[in-house]
């Protein structure tokens, strides 16, 4: 049942993680058979915004459906958007299967998060973590290539029917193998709540994703921030909270804050590392995507020794040695300017976002009251969709400002961040030990 109960997050995960990489490669020909006059990247766009937007409602879904129902609900949906992608023949009908594609994938991706909660204890979940993790890394190398592999023989089309197979094994995996103790609960809904939370968010995308005068983003800004004061305020009163504010404590905001900067993080290794080996090392996309593979690799391994490494070092000291992994990874790239050294520092990278990554969900997971967990992991999960969603656009301009070259920039970020979230966890975390 595990072996099954794994499979199925791994493919979930992994349709929902290739879905844009898979698809970059296939843009020119979709702009000119669907003779697009937007900009091509509102392919991503909306299909992201859908994520953000659908997350979180997912622990209120959840608490009404169950666990299983839901994410069999999230892998219909996904279906049917990838279906509807596929039989586009108009760029708005494909932005609108887009839309619905990335609902199904928010509701994947949030459950996830949640599944392995219900499902193993420490220390067998950090293993489930870490092959779930481990996928985003995986993905990004496979996308491209199987990619490549359809765009040779077939249509663009078929990069959204491919889904499809996968998807109709993950649901056989679901129906059978989710087998476990969860109670629904019919609490009143927050509405009000629902409405203030969502006029936040949507002001907060317009001004970080829509192209403006800098006043207007400002007030945007100011505004967001305003009501976002009045929705904790409100969401602090009331007894059903859309989101339990109370309940972020100083360790789960500190927590959540560390998983969003290293979600920012992680968009300048991803995106920029293979972006910085071809333009600068001239190496091929195949080969600079296995250049820095050793990210997954290490990313896996680290969530098999961190049981080992708990054993002898505290929660706070863990995350200090993950912060100290992506310092030494970051300077070797800065330093020694060659492939080999970037292979040698995606290990070390890794490792920092392996066991980031793997110990925020933990500590979140089993600091939530059981009827706050779904909540509680769809606010992780939309932080760090957030910190995805912009990390893009906030290491692209580091990347080019010139202060140093190119992917230095992104790690003298790095190293500035690792050391101040030392600091942090040294005068601030005191967690109760998971």
């Amino acid at each position: 049942m595990k072996r099954g109960l794994i499979s199925a997050l791994v493919i979930i995960m992994f349709m929902s993680a290739i879905e844009t990489s898979i698809i970059s490669l296939a843009t020119p020909a979709i702009g000119k058979d669907l003779n697009a006059s937007q900009s091509l990247a509102l392919i991503f766009t909306t299909y992201m915004i859908a994520i953000v937007m659908i997350t979180p409602l997912v622990g209120e879904l959840m608490k009404r459906l169950g666990a299983k129902r839901l994410m069999l609900i999230g892998v219909i949906v996904f279906i049917i958007g990838s279906m509807l992608s596929g039989l586009s023949y108009t760029f708005p009908m494909l932005l609108m299967a887009r839309l619905v594609q990335g609902a199904g994938a928010g509701i994947m991706m949030t459950m996830g998060n949640i599944i392995p909660k219900i499902a193993f204890e420490i220390p067998y979940r950090y293993k489930v973590m870490g092959i779930v993790g481990s996928v985003w890394g995986i993905s990004s190398i496979v996308g491209p290539i199987l990619g490549g592999v359809i765009l040779t023989y077939l249509n663009w089309s078929y990069l959204f029917y491919v889904n499809v197979p996968l998807a109709l094994l993950a649901i056989y995996l679901v129906v059978k193998y989710f087998k476990f103790d969860e109670t629904t609960q019919q609490t009143p809904f927050d509405f009000k709540g629902l409405i203030l939370f969502y006029v936040f968010l949507a002001l907060l995308l317009c001004a970080l994703l829509i192209h403006m005068h800098w006043m207007i983003h400002l007030v945007l800004f100011v505004v967001a921030i305003s009501i976002l004061a009045f929705f904790i305020k409100y969401e602090s009163t009331t007894r059903h909270p859309f989101i339990p504010v109370t309940a972020f404590t100083k360790t789960i905001s500190i927590v959540m804050g560390t998983d969003m900067l290293y979600a920012i993080m992680m968009m300048g290794t991803n995106i920029f590392l293979p972006i910085y080996l071809q333009t600068e090392k001239g190496l091929s996309p195949l080969l600079a995507g296995l250049t820095t593979f050793t990210i997954s690799i290490f990313w896996l391994t680290s969530t098999f020794i961190l049981k080992h490494i708990e054993a002898i070092l505290s929660t706070k000291r863990v995350y200090q040695l993950s912060f100290f992994y992506m310092i030494i990874g970051s300077l070797i790239i800065f330093i020694f300017d060659s492939a080999i050294a970037v292979t040698i520092a995606s290990a070390f990278l890794g490792l920092s976002f392996g066991t980031v990554f793997t110990k925020n969900i933990v500590t979140i997971q089993e600091s939530a009251k059981p009827h706050q967990l779904g909540t509680m992991m769809s606010t992780y999960s939309l932080l760090k969709f957030i910190g995805s969603t912009t990390g893009s656009i906030i290491m692209s301009i580091i990347y080019y400002n010139g202060s140093f070259k190119s992917i230095d920039n992104n790690m003298v970020f790095g190293i500035g961040a690792a050391l101040l979230l030392i600091i942090i966890y040294e005068l601030l975390f005191k967690p109760k030990r998971v």
